[in-house]
């Protein structure tokens, strides 16, 4: 996974620069975990206009729901120098900054999930679909910000001797292998995703909904892929 350059076209004196600024890194980061992008079904048809801020929370259902005069909190990772050491913090935001993330087109976002944003939530195939559907959309986002994260990764051993360079090097080689695994079984799922939603067949959804009378303190949206370890037959 190394970048197959020369080494004195990457690495020559590389001790003698100077290390990335925090400011950098942040500046880097703030653009890759912001840039915009479309994660519609495949239909290449009203990808114009402009992308939106999609909540994987809905507004005008959970976020209001928990709000206190239109604002919720939320958790941020502050890095140094605001913290001498990486930590998440709770932050105030507005709703309409809560719980977003730049992943399709106006159109795109208002088609897709108009049942669950401007109808009461249904107990039922469709709508908990489309809860699935957006929140592994946002984490399909995150994992392809993760794999233009690691350019900066790479550039973080500015400054450093020759040993630190190849371990942290090789370190990246790592984590970038395991980006791109993981990005790979996300893309399948993504597709059976996107085949379910253009076919309007739900009928592979699984789910398991717990109610309460009361309304939560707290709201999350999230998903993950599970990982199984095959149990193993021992022969005497």
């Amino acid at each position: 996974m190394t970048s197959n350059k020369q080494y004195k076209k990457c690495h020559l004196s590389r001790e003698e620069q100077q290390p990335l600024t925090i400011g950098e890194i942040l500046s880097v980061r703030r653009r890759i975990y912001s840039q915009e992008s479309c994660l519609h079904a495949g239909v290449q048809k009203n990808c114009d206009g402009r992308i939106v801020r999609a909540h994987t929370i809905q507004r005008n259902g959970g976020l209001s729901k928990i709000a206190l005069n239109g604002h919720v909190i939320s958790l941020k990772l502050e890095e140094p120098p605001r913290s001498p050491t990486p930590e998440v913090t709770p932050i105030l935001l507005g709703i309409k900054k809560a719980s977003i993330f730049t992943g399709f087109f106006s159109y795109h976002d208002t088609s897709i999930f108009s049942p669950i944003e401007n109808f009461d939530f249904q107990k039922n195939q469709e709508h908990t679909f489309l809860l699935a559907y957006r929140a592994f959309c946002k984490e399909y986002y995150l994992k392809q910000a993760n794999l233009k994260e690691i350019a900066l990764y790479r550039q973080r051993d500015r400054g450093k001797d020759l040993f630190i360079q190849v371990s942290h090097q090789f370190q990246v080689d790592g984590y970038e292998e395991g980006v791109r695994a993981s990005l790979r079984e996300f893309k399948y799922y993504k597709d059976l995703y996107d085949k379910a939603f253009r076919r309007n067949d739900y009928s592979e959804v699984n789910y398991y909904i717990v109610s309460t009378s009361v309304t939560p303190d707290f709201l999350c949206s999230g998903a993950f892929l599970l990982e199984v370890i095959p149990k193993l037959s021992l022969s005497k």
